[in-house]
């Protein structure tokens, strides 16, 4: 094989000078094609940054930017004063309850905004407590609720950073913040089915006893009166069939991860299973999911009189 440039040599009318000259300027010609393309491409990531840095700050100015003084309850709130004796038995449970319950609205998150949704849910919770609960003495025995963007003032009873959900046995309190660092809530409905799955914890332990239990047994207790309460709530028409779902979902997306050894929540199956069973329970039937998963829950409240 020949060299290219050496056969060229051999051509007649070739001039060195001149072949030179020519293939400067194609060298040249490409070099500023390349800083152009170069500069286009500079100012295309230049652009991509800055987006993301806009991107970055409007992320921080919403969802994941906490407020620097989280609400609290009235400084005069005592979670372990009996509540019982300040209760008028002739009122609507769902209009009593409400003393004891403090809502805030979370900047962050305006699709959560309806405060009076969250308090009319817990109301719900009152109503079955007071028709249903075995213990007819703790029928209006409440706990202390607070949702939202807040705390309570006795710092026993909270949970640095906030909590998704979490019934506090010693303060007789409910916790449910609309976001943590890492979550936040997507619906209403699953910060009232949170709301229903921690009231139950209350009941539970105000009647046979959070100790006495497992904690698995005490959880699943808690997905069944939370599917017992979409019941309800579907009785008397307040429930779609697709908040349903995102309850359901819900459900599956907390659930105990395989590798879990602290947690006590059921699995995917359980946690399902007994929030299905218990919302068929409100409807009359039981169902082997059931007898599987809930029937802890007949010792915390009797079905016999149906549903309020």
């Amino acid at each position: 094989m020949k060299d290219v440039q050496e056969e060229g040599r051999g051509i007649k009318g070739f001039n060195p000078l001149i072949a030179l000259i020519k293939a400067s300027s194609i060298v040249l010609l490409l070099l500023a094609v390349i800083f152009t393309i170069a500069k286009i491409n500079g100012f295309r990531v230049s652009s991509v940054r800055n987006e993301l840095k806009t991107a970055h700050s409007k992320a921080k100015k919403g969802s994941s930017e906490k407020p620097t003084k989280p609400s609290k309850e009235p400084e005069y709130f005592n979670p372990r004063v009996n509540k019982s004796k300040d209760l008028d038995s002739t009122r609507d449970p769902a209009a009593e309850i409400q003393k004891y319950v403090w809502g805030y609205r979370d900047k962050s998150t305006p699709w959560l905004d309806d405060i009076d949704e969250f308090k009319r849910g817990v109301g719900d919770f009152a109503r079955v407590q007071e028709w249903m609960l075995h213990d007819r003495s703790k029928s209006r025995y409440y706990p202390s609720i607070v949702i939202g963007d807040g705390e309570f003032t006795n710092e026993e009873c909270n949970v640095e950073g906030g909590t998704l959900g979490m019934y506090h046995g010693k303060c007789e309190s409910i916790l449910v913040n609309f976001r943590t660092k890492s979550l936040v809530y997507e619906h209403p409905i699953e910060v009232l089915t949170t709301l229903a799955h921690e009231y139950a914890h209350h009941l539970t332990n105000i009647t046979v006893g959070n100790q006495n239990i497992s904690g698995l047994e005490a959880e699943l207790i808690a997905d069944c009166f939370a599917g017992v309460m979409h019941g309800y709530w579907a009785k008397w028409n307040k429930l779609t069939e697709e908040e349903f779902n995102h309850a359901g979902r819900m459900m599956i997306q907390v659930s105990k991860s395989e590798n879990s050894m602290l947690d006590e929540h059921g699995d995917q199956g359980q946690r399902l299973g007994a929030f299905l069973a218990g919302k068929a329970r409100a409807d009359g039937k039981i169902t082997t999911l059931y007898r599987n998963f809930c029937i802890g829950l007949d010792e915390v409240i009797s079905f016999s009189k149906g549903l309020p």
